[in-house]
């Protein structure tokens, strides 16, 4: 039995519940939809729930990138270690110095959460604060 997501409206932004979202391709394809002037998605995930699955996100936007044609468009996957350690500052100038600057992201970058706090929190840190100066 499939059952199709629910979109919730919540002031700003949309909650979408549902079961098998990822398997199904809906984030990959929401984030696709929603973000059309992203030049890069960067994922943020830990060493535990990035194999399971920010990895299979990142495959669903690179291929869905690839079927569209658009080869100017990156999708990067950076993985933190598992706990509450990497939730500081150390950790947020690490992602800026080896995935953010090298690969030349700017304000039209799209980090994207996988993960529980300690990855929501970093993720928040992260995009809050880069290129803000």
């Amino acid at each position: 039995m499939s059952v199709a997501p629910q979109v919730v409206p919540c002031g700003s932004y949309d909650i979408v519940l549902g079961s098998l979202l990822l398997q199904s391709r809906f984030v990959a394809e929401d984030l696709l939809q929603r973000l059309p002037n992203t030049s890069t998605f960067v994922i943020l995930t830990d060493a535990n729930v990035g194999p399971l699955y920010a990895e299979p996100l990142r495959a669903q936007l690179a291929e869905l990138l690839q079927a569209q044609g658009n080869t100017a468009r990156r999708v990067l996957l950076h993985a933190v270690p598992a706990g509450e350690a990497s939730k500081c500052r150390e950790m947020k100038a690490k992602i800026e110095d080896e995935v953010l600057f090298p690969n030349r992201c700017h304000r039209d970058t799209c980090v994207v959460a996988v993960g529980g706090g300690v990855v929501g929190d970093l993720a928040g840190y992260v995009a809050s604060t880069y290129m803000r100066f």
